[in-house]
């Protein structure tokens, strides 16, 4: 037996030896605790020696001594030292003081077990787990998060160890039902703090000596705070709960058994099983602390081959370990699974080590919870990685020099870059990012969060540029990962696509400078109409009276043609007023475009190619304003090849559905599309190429883009740019199609109709009066003038009482300080439902102007207009529809 006990002692991994308690020097030592002390000696050689020379504390010096002198021995007491060469230890220390018989003195009878790789393990474990926690939530404690009802939507991992319940199990349950606390120390229930932030709309805490009570019934002390979540407008969503366990950390193993006084207790508290095989494979003794492990009692294994007592395969292998350990003297390792007679299957770790002679030591240890943990920690990982690639955000993390952990699903999109291929590398290669006007590299997110510590944001204007070189323009922000003790161990950055954000946000200014700058156009246009009325019916009278032969003649002509101009002038400025409307109508793009362009390229050496197919769709739109678009379009591709070339002009009929790129409605357009071969738009100006007086030419307004885009976007339709420097440019617009057939085009001369009757002007500007006064008398009408709506309403009353009525009245729309043109047509028809008026304005934009007889009027003229123009309105008021009073 004592030779037994020797090799036992010999062979075990743990440290065994006995000192003296007054001298504190070895008296006996095994080669566990010589590898222990990671010394290259045999036993003996640390007999005489005291163990603060063969180790340096770094914690609790002394406290083994003091403990033994109060009790005379000690149990499972944990403790960190480094050895001589500088290797880190963690030890559970057993011992208990005797006497010694032979000398009459005081011995300490000592075991202590080596936990290293358990300790580092149980590190290595936490700072994974704390890496993937903190990248995903930042959060070490247990969460649970509410609805407004108190029921139970998210638990965090820690929540789930803690309360014991699963995700699936605890989801849709009241929270009281998950969450199930007590008083420690009177047992009563606790009020849930969730129910308290749903009554009262605040933040609470528990009180002291609260518990958590599991479902298995195992207690846990915790501490915890509830606050209601919010959405934006304050409205309470639920509970965001977050509680911790501030029970002492449980000791990774139990505590080894009070060891007995002699050699056998001390052997007895190693909780490995222990068993002595020959060479030839059978048992000849053993040590069992816990014979549930085994699966026969462990007296019936002794003198029995390893075959009659193992699964084949795990005889062979074990025959196997014991002699190639007596052979070489090597430790050789064996791990397996083994079914237990509970039918429970446990994982097991056996090492053998020869013990002298024909036989080996194996010592076998249940590793069954260590394996579970490692398994639960890889599916863990799995897990959260898995979460974070599911986020709809960008998400990549790095360590703290930068270096790439983690790239998710989107972030692989956006940068281009795999997982595999942007691990390890620097973050500036996978995630390059520069100044959208500068062009100039950012600076790191990475250096800026370990600089400061804190959350960051890029600046605006941010781009980042993928690895094909695609840019987007992104939102950013990186935060610090940090491990349980605070300490910063990387970098997450999260961020987002916002290239269409930016896009309708430049949208959106566009608009709102257009409508700006409507309400100056407008006004302006309105009163230059009426200089451009006065002076155009001067120059129109003028010149009819005198011979078309005559030079004085050919100067009016060619003052009216100046006037013409002017007054397309006016008609872009007011493309830009507020609240005005085309008049439509169902027109052929086709006309329209044949029409435009032949009168654009007059005189110029760039040639057109048309691509126009004969089942093109009818457009509904205002012909007038269109044609201004497809001018102003070939205009400006005329311009940007000075020295010829081909202009380009295509339309198609398309069907635009949902998920459409540009801001427009589903259903039928017809798209024209311009191109030109010339010197093409730089990149930097392309968000600007449709603002107000912005141009890159030399000769220009920088008007005639920004009117395109108005009249289009009155249309309901779209205008885009796209080009490229020395690659030409192309203009893209979407106009609605019309349901009904294109009408026909009506001839742009007119003959100067006569008349007869009395026709009413009511007009606050004194020039107009006297212009359309001349103008009326020319074309046989005897006139009346009314500066505003109540002088017009009594003038009509009495001519009507003097039997001599008025045949028709041209109303100015806007009568400033006075009653304007809409409400004297509505008050003239309420007394004389057959009034004839005409409506005349500046504004040919507003919606009285597109749509009159809504309004009550019969006819409409825009200022300034010509003679032929008003004698064709009034004989078309008075003469062709006079039956229809």
């Amino acid at each position: 037996m004592e030779d037994l006990f020797r090799r036992l002692l010999e062979f075990t991994r743990d440290g065994v030896y006995r000192y003296g308690f007054d001298s504190g020097r070895i008296l006996v030592a095994n080669r566990g605790l010589v590898r222990i002390f990671d010394m290259r000696c045999e036993p003996e050689e640390l007999v005489g020696r005291c163990l603060r020379d063969l180790m340096v504390y770094t914690e609790r010096e002394g406290s083994v001594r003091k403990a033994l002198e109060e009790h005379g021995e000690i149990h499972g007491f944990e403790y960190h030292f480094r050895t001589l060469t500088g290797q880190d230890r963690w030890v559970l220390h057993d011992s208990f003081v005797v006497d010694d018989p032979e000398t009459g003195t005081r011995v300490v009878e000592a075991i202590v077990k080596d936990i290293t790789e358990r300790k580092l393990a149980e590190q290595a474990i936490e700072s994974e787990r704390a890496w993937l926690e903190v990248t995903l939530t930042s959060i070490g404690d247990a969460a649970i998060a509410t609805d407004e009802e108190g029921r139970v939507v998210f638990m965090n991992p820690v929540a789930r160890e803690l309360t014991g319940w699963t995700m699936d199990d605890a989801r849709g349950r009241p929270v009281e039902e998950v969450f199930r606390i007590v008083n420690e120390r009177t047992r009563n229930p606790v009020e849930s703090p969730v129910a308290r932030v749903l009554r009262d709309g605040i933040v609470a805490w528990l009180a002291n000596h609260t518990v958590l009570i599991r479902p298995d019934g195992a207690e846990v002390p915790i501490d915890d705070s509830g606050a209601p979540i919010r959405d934006h407008a304050g409205r309470m969503q639920g509970v965001i709960l977050v509680f911790r366990d501030i029970s002492e950390r449980k000791q990774a193993e139990d505590a080894l058994r009070r060891a007995e006084e002699g050699r056998r207790a001390l052997l007895a508290a190693i909780p490995d099983l222990m068993f002595r095989i020959g060479v030839d494979g059978k048992f000849l003794d053993y040590h069992a602390s816990d014979a549930s492990k085994l699966a026969a009692p462990p007296d019936s294994f002794l003198g029995r081959h390893v075959s009659e007592s193992l699964p084949p395969w795990l005889a062979s292998e074990t025959h196997r370990c014991v002699q190639e350990a007596v052979r070489t003297g090597a430790m050789q390792v064996l791990e397996y699974r083994l079914p237990l007679p509970t039918g429970e299957v446990r994982d097991f770790e056996a090492r053998f080590v020869a013990a002298g002679g024909d036989s080996a030591i194996a010592i076998v240890r249940d590793m069954t919870e260590a394996k579970a943990a490692g398994r639960a920690v890889a599916a863990e990982r799995e897990r959260l990685a898995v979460t974070l690639r599911s986020i709809g955000d960008g998400v990549i993390t790095t360590d703290r020099e930068g270096r790439v952990v983690l790239v998710n699903r989107v972030a692989e999109q956006l940068t281009g870059w795999t997982q595999e291929e942007a691990e390890g590398r620097d973050l500036s290669e996978v995630f390059h990012i520069v100044n959208e006007e500068t062009r100039e590299p950012c600076e790191s997110p990475v250096d800026r969060v370990l600089a400061t510590g804190g959350v960051i944001g890029l600046a605006n204007g941010t781009v980042l540029v993928a690895r094909d070189g695609t840019e987007r323009a992104i939102a950013d922000s990186g935060a610090p990962i940090r491990d349980p003790s605070s300490k910063v161990i990387g970098v997450v950055l999260v961020f987002r696509d916002q290239t269409d954000q930016k896009r309708f946000e430049a949208e959106v200014l566009r608009v709102q400078k257009l409508d700006s700058i409507g309400v100056l156009a407008g006004g302006i246009a309105h009163d230059f109409n009426n200089l451009l009325t006065a002076i155009g019916g001067n120059v129109g009278l003028a010149r009819i009276d005198l011979p078309a032969a005559s030079p004085p003649h050919a100067r009016l002509v060619e003052a009216e043609k100046a006037l013409a101009r002017a007054r397309d002038l006016t008609l872009q400025l007011l493309t830009f007023s507020r609240g005005g409307v085309p008049v439509r109508k169902a027109s052929s793009i086709a006309g329209v475009i044949l029409d435009s362009v032949g009168f654009a390229l007059t005189g110029s050496d760039v040639r057109c190619e048309m691509r126009m197919p004969d089942d093109l769709w009818a457009v509904e739109v205002d012909p007038g304003q269109i044609s201004q678009v497809i001018h102003n379009l070939i205009i400006n591709a005329d311009q940007a090849m000075p020295d010829g070339g081909v202009v380009r002009v295509a339309a198609e009929n398309v069907q635009v559905g949902t998920g459409h790129p540009f801001p427009v409605n589903e259903g039928r357009y017809v798209r024209v599309a311009v191109t030109d071969t010339g010197i093409g738009i730089a990149k930097k100006h392309l968000p600007r190429i449709f603002d107000p007086y912005f141009t890159t030419k030399q000769r220009g307004s920088g008007l005639g883009l920004s009117i395109s885009y108005s009249i289009i976007r009155k249309h309901s339709g779209y205008i885009f740019v796209e080009s490229e420097l020395g690659q030409g440019t192309t203009f893209r617009v979407y106009l609605p199609a019309s349901l009904g057939k294109a009408e026909p085009v009506a001839a742009q001369d007119a003959p100067i109709h006569k008349g007869r009757g009395r026709v009413l002007v009511m007009d606050d500007e004194p020039m107009i009066v006297d212009v359309a006064r001349a103008m009326l008398a020319h074309l046989g009408y005897d006139v009346e003038a009314a500066g505003d709506g109540e002088a017009a309403l009594d003038a009509w009353r009495k001519a009507r009482l003097d039997g001599r009525p008025f045949s028709a009245v041209l109303m100015d729309l806007t009568i400033p300080g006075g009653m304007g043109g809409i409400e004297t047509v509505r008050r003239l028809r309420e007394a004389d439902p057959s009034a004839r008026a005409v409506v005349s304005s500046g504004y040919s934009s507003d919606p009285v102007m597109s749509e009159f007889r809504r309004y009550g009027f019969r006819g409409v003229v825009s200022k300034p207009y010509r003679l032929e123009e008003l004698s064709a309105v009034l004989h078309r008021v008075i003469v062709e529809d006079g039956t229809l009073v």
